[in-house]
């Protein structure tokens, strides 16, 4: 009990908060999930972002976003690259 508080203590006094990249490599997994949109500058997407992000809070995940701008390049090259780094994707 003693050690738990000290630790407590110290990560009170030290501001502390985990490093996610750290965590998800100790762990073994990710909580973050991608998604990409073509534009935000619609309201059924910004919605969906905030729908998707809201419901991924509830679980204890991120959401990692980017914008395509139509452009299926763009949106290709994210998928590739994030698809290595995260457990999930929505696009």
């Amino acid at each position: 009990p003693e050690a738990k508080e000290r630790v407590a203590e110290a990560i009170k006094a030290l501001n502390y908060s985990p490093d996610r990249i750290a965590r998800a490599l100790s762990l073994g997994r990710s909580t973050t999930i991608g998604a990409i949109v073509p534009t935000l500058g619609t309201a059924v997407f910004a919605e969906g972002v905030e729908c998707l992000q809201n419901r991924l809070d509830d679980f204890g995940y991120t959401l990692l976003l980017g914008n395509s701008q139509y452009d299926q390049k763009k949106e290709s090259r994210s998928r590739l690259s994030w698809n290595m780094e995260l457990p999930g994707f929505c696009s």
